[in-house]
């Protein structure tokens, strides 16, 4: 099964519960969708599917605490500390993806070194998509296509060696600003 808590599934109550019960069936492996926040506080959880665990994967969108902060409003060192903690612990397979917008494409090259460094499995970066929540001027002001302040030079020169890296894939939507 995959795992989606619709924004991190350690905030579920509902999910915890199913993971502790001692009678989960053994045959079960699980794909998790977590924001990061709250690994390091469910580690009690992790330890007791780890072997159950196909794949992790966490939301990063940033490089920097401060732009992680603006992006998504956590704390940037929870999810490092996370994803160290699940590598401790055996979970190899911990993934991350990146939701590029205008707030923090400049940060892509040292997402990707980061990710290098952190010895992650798996990192996808995608462009942001819009959802019913975003009005029109927050939209304009942050999508990544025909925006006049977004650096296209830039931009397509870190997906051009982002891509050149078996262990990272770019989705179609940005893929189609290299052609």
């Amino acid at each position: 099964p995959i795992c989606d808590g619709t924004g991190d599934i350690f905030a579920s109550t509902a999910y915890r519960n199913f993971f502790m019960r001692d009678d989960l069936p053994k045959c079960f492996q699980f794909n998790l969708t977590t924001n990061g926040n709250l690994v390091t506080k469910n580690l009690d959880v992790l330890r007791k599917i780890k072997d159950q665990i196909f794949s992790v994967c966490v939301s990063f969108d940033a490089a920097t605490a401060e732009t992680y902060k603006e992006v998504r409003g956590g704390k940037f060192n929870l999810i490092i500390d996370g994803v160290k903690a699940m590598q401790d612990m055996g979970i190899y397979r911990v993934n991350t993806s990146f939701v590029t917008q205008k707030k923090n494409y400049l940060e892509l090259l040292d997402h990707y070194l980061m990710v290098k460094e952190l010895n992650i499995n798996y990192a996808g970066v995608s462009k942001i998509d819009r959802w019913q929540h975003m009005n029109d001027d927050w939209w304009q002001e942050n999508q990544i296509d025909d925006n006049p302040s977004v650096d296209y030079k830039f931009l397509t020169t870190a997906l051009k060696i982002i891509k050149s890296d078996p262990k990272f894939g770019i989705c179609g939507g940005l893929e189609t600003l290299l052609s």
